[in-house]
C-alpha cells in the first residue's frame, strides 16, 4: 500500500501508492553522479529542423522564437508526430497582414541502437493571397546518430513551389550536446 524510501538527507520517505499519479523509469542517459536530469525535451528538434528521434506518443510542446513565430508540437503515435506553427507580426499590421503558418508532419524510427531515421513534408502558405504565392514545402529524409542528449543528424530534401520540384537538393547538418540538466549546445547548418 506504500513505498518507502530512504534518503541520505530527508531519512524516510512514505509515499502512499494511492497518491502516486503516474512512475516512468530514468533513462540510463539521464542518470549523472550528481543525481538525475529530466528528460530532455526538445530532442525530436533543432532550430528549425527535425532530428530522426520521434517525439513521444502524447507529449508536445510549444515553442516561441522572436516573440513573433509560435510552434506546437504533439506525438500522435510512437512513430508519427505532427508540427504546426504560424507569426503574429501580420497582426501588428492593422489587421492587413499575410498571417503565415506551417505544417510539419514527421515520420521517423529508431532502425537499431542509438541510430534513427525518418522523413518529414514541411508545408508553409499565407491565408491571405500575396501576388501569385501558393505556397511552398520540402519533402525531406533524415538519419539521426546518438541519443536524446546528444547527437548528429544529415538531412537530404528537395523544395517543391509553384508546380516543380527544385534542381538541386537542400542539405543540412545538425546536432546538440546537452552539457547540463538545463544547458544544451545546438547547432544547425543548411
Amino acid at each position: 500500500s506504500e513505498f518507502v524510501i530512504q534518503s541520505g538527507s530527508l531519512g524516510e520517505i512514505r509515499l502512499q501508492k494511492a497518491n502516486i499519479k503516474s512512475m516512468s523509469p530514468v533513462s540510463d542517459i539521464d542518470e549523472k553522479k550528481g543525481g538525475f536530469w529530466f528528460s530532455n525535451p526538445n530532442s525530436s528538434r533543432y532550430l528549425l529542423g527535425n532530428s530522426a528521434i520521434p517525439l513521444e506518443k502524447g507529449s508536445g510542446y510549444y515553442q516561441n522564437t522572436w516573440i513573433f513565430f509560435n510552434s506546437f508540437g504533439y506525438g500522435i503515435t510512437k512513430n508519427i508526430s505532427v508540427s504546426a506553427g504560424f507569426e503574429i507580426f501580420s497582426i501588428l499590421a492593422k489587421g492587413e497582414g499575410p498571417y503565415a503558418f506551417y505544417l510539419n508532419p514527421k515520420i521517423s524510427f529508431e532502425v537499431a541502437e542509438n541510430f534513427h531515421a525518418g522523413g518529414n513534408i514541411l508545408y508553409a502558405n499565407t491565408i491571405r493571397t500575396i501576388d501569385d504565392f501558393g505556397g511552398l514545402s520540402t519533402f525531406n529524409g533524415f538519419l539521426t546518430y546518438g541519443n536524446r542528449n546528444n547527437n548528429v543528424t544529415a538531412a537530404l530534401g528537395w523544395g517543391f513551389a509553384n508546380g516543380e520540384f527544385s534542381p538541386k537538393p537542400l542539405i543540412t547538418l545538425s546536432g546538440m550536446a546537452r552539457i547540463s540538466n538545463r544547458i544544451g549546445l545546438v547547432s544547425e547548418n543548411w
